[in-house]
């Protein structure tokens, strides 16, 4: 596991769905023909499974979580764990 602070978490089109951006990170993205990593982001107590990980061309990786509620898991500037499966 590694220790990571988040830049950004906004909301996906999917319900229950955010997006997450981490100042570094562990998971490799999807590409080249291969799914990308999964796992877990844990904030304080609470655990989110990372069910998708994708990267922009500048480098940007984005780590789709699950989270049911309406209001974002955690802010930006929140330390989380990254857990790869």
């Amino acid at each position: 596991s590694a220790t990571a602070t988040a830049l950004a978490v906004a909301s996906c089109e999917e319900p229950g769905h955010w997006d997450v951006v981490l100042d570094a990170t562990p998971f490799h993205p999807q590409g080249g023909g291969q799914p990308s990593d999964i796992g877990l982001l844990v904030a304080g107590e609470r655990e989110f499974d990372v069910v998708r990980v994708h990267a922009e061309k500048s480098g940007v990786v984005h780590h789709e979580i699950r989270h049911a509620g309406t209001v974002a898991p955690f802010a930006a500037g929140a330390t989380v764990e990254c857990k790869v499966d």
